[in-house]
Parts: C-alpha cells; structure tokens; sequence
C-alpha cells in the first residue's frame, strides 16, 4: 500500500511540475523567446502576462502544500519569467522613441 502511495505521489509531482513548465513555455513563447505554434517568434506581452498571472495565482493557491523541489521549481521560473517580461516590456516601450527620432540621410553632413 505504502509503495502506491509513493508512486502516486510521485506521478503527481512529476505532473505538477509539468504543468509550471507547460504555463512557462507559454509565457516565453508570448515573451518571444520560444517560437509559436507555428515556427514564428513574435512578442504578446498579454499572452504572457496571463501565463506568468496564471502560475502566480497557483503559486498562491498552493502555498504550504508543496514540496520543497517544486516550491523552488515555481520560484525559479516565476523570479524568470518576471524578469524577462520586465526586459521586454522595457524594450517595447523604447521602440516608439528610437521610431521618432530623425535618421540621419546623406544630405544631413
């Protein structure tokens, strides 16, 4: 009985941490970090926005239930993902600037 109950225990962490790594591919791949379903890779901050809120919110829900692997595991990948949506939301917000400045043309010099 006791060897089931590991092994249930087991498939279930091992399923857990799957599903944090399934809500981490699709943060990335809306961070433009991973391609999509496609092969293309292009940045939807609001996909992976809901990702990283997804895994937060479990991260939430299952405070005091986890094993110590799969609480670092969680911590990891949201402390990553954070910061990556952090970087790219930067970028995005940079781009316009660089758009409005005036470029130089052969005339300028």
């Amino acid at each position: 009985m006791e060897d089931k109950k590991t092994d249930t225990e087991a498939r279930e962490s091992f399923m857990f941490l799957h599903l944090i790594h399934s809500f981490e591919n699709a943060a990335l791949t809306g961070l433009g970090k991973l391609p999509g379903p496609g092969g293309d890779i292009k940045i939807e901050l609001e996909a992976a926005s809901y990702a990283i809120d997804m895994l937060d919110m479990l991260n939430v829900r299952t405070r005091g239930n986890l094993k110590p692997e799969e609480k670092k595991y969680m911590e990891q990948t949201l402390g990553n993902l954070k910061l990556n949506y952090l970087t790219e939301s930067e970028k995005l917000e940079k781009k316009p600037e660089k758009e409005d400045s005036p470029e130089k043309t052969s005339g300028d010099e």
